[in-house]
């Protein structure tokens, strides 16, 4: 699982913290996957994150070996 975290300065008490769980590549299992919907979310909130009105992490999960607290 990799995590990414994007949160330009901002501290954590003010703004809401939002982790976003997409699917990895099939190539690695690390980097962000090919999936529409998941890039829908992250281009929304990473936006958000840009403004500065949340706290984005972005955590991959590699679908052929998936965590068991993820099932």
């Amino acid at each position: 699982m990799a995590e990414e975290s994007v949160s330009n300065g901002a501290s954590n008490g003010d703004v809401p913290e939002i982790e976003l769980i997409i699917k990895a590549s099939t190539i690695d299992g690390r980097r962000k996957g090919a999936c529409l919907f998941c890039q829908e979310y992250f281009m929304d909130l990473y936006l958000l994150a840009e403004l500065k009105t949340i706290s984005l992490k972005v955590t991959t999960v590699d679908m052929q070996k998936p965590p068991p607290d993820f099932r």
